[in-house]
């Protein structure tokens, strides 16, 4: 991993962490709005419209898309996002305990993805037929990387996909609590469509999958949900 992506990769943890303490604070008791400020209530659902409890639900203001409103759905899929501004609100879910990830990266897009909505907030007006639809479910691809002395390495991964613009660049986080970064146990939530991968670290030789022949069609991973591939990769010194 470069000092670049180890420093971006610190400020995404110090980013999630504050959001994941927020988020775990959330109180989810129904209330009236504040005034000025609106309320979003909605249904999380799989692909076959079955509800998803205890789902990741975000929104972001498209006037102040640094500010986030987070919670939590509940045992029937449902969900209430208090104190939101007035307009025009970003709304997405995720779940990645259970192979749903954060669809916030292009990287994990999906063709007819429903895990976004745009919801037009208005005073004294309560959005309540918000539906969000989660999935496919994520691959998994676990690495575990060593020098040449058999060492294990601190690595990044960059990993690609043909269909979307990139590269979308990562690391194990240090806090397995964190949410939201792809990550579960350490073991990397992918989407089921090709993609490919290389592993990097300071003073080593980047690692692509594929080999040499990497940039072609043996580079390319393709998994299906709920697939785990597993790598030993050795690094050599530059």
């Amino acid at each position: 991993m470069t000092r670049r992506d180890q420093s971006n990769q610190e400020g995404l943890i110090w980013l999630l962490t504050v959001l994941f303490l927020f988020a775990s604070n959330t109180s989810f008791s129904q209330t009236a709005a504040t005034p000025n400020l609106g309320v979003v209530e909605g249904v999380v659902l799989d692909q076959q419209s079955k509800p998803i409890p205890d789902a990741n639900v975000w929104a972001f203001p498209e006037q102040d898309m640094g500010k986030l409103i987070t919670t939590t759905s509940d045992a029937a899929g449902r969900f209430i996002l208090r104190d939101v501004p007035i307009g025009k609100i970003y709304v997405f879910g995720f779940k990645e305990s259970e192979g749903y990830p954060c669809g916030f990266s292009a990287f994990y897009k999906m063709k007819n993805d429903r895990s976004w909505v745009v919801v037009e907030t208005k005073s004294g007006v309560v959005p309540s037929d918000v539906t969000i639809h989660l999935g496919p479910k994520s691959a998994y691809l676990k690495v575990t990387a060593t020098g040449e002395d058999g060492v294990s390495v601190p690595v990044g991964y960059q990993l690609d996909r043909d269909d979307v613009p990139g590269p979308f660049n990562t690391s194990v986080p240090t806090d397995p609590r964190l949410v939201g970064v792809g990550f579960i146990n350490g073991v990397m939530l992918v989407p089921p469509v090709p993609f490919r991968l290389t592993v990097q670290a300071d003073g080593y030789e980047p690692w692509h999958y594929g080999g040499k022949n990497w940039a072609g069609k043996a580079g390319l991973i393709t998994l299906k949900s709920g697939q785990t591939l597993s790598l030993a990769v050795r690094l050599h010194k530059k």
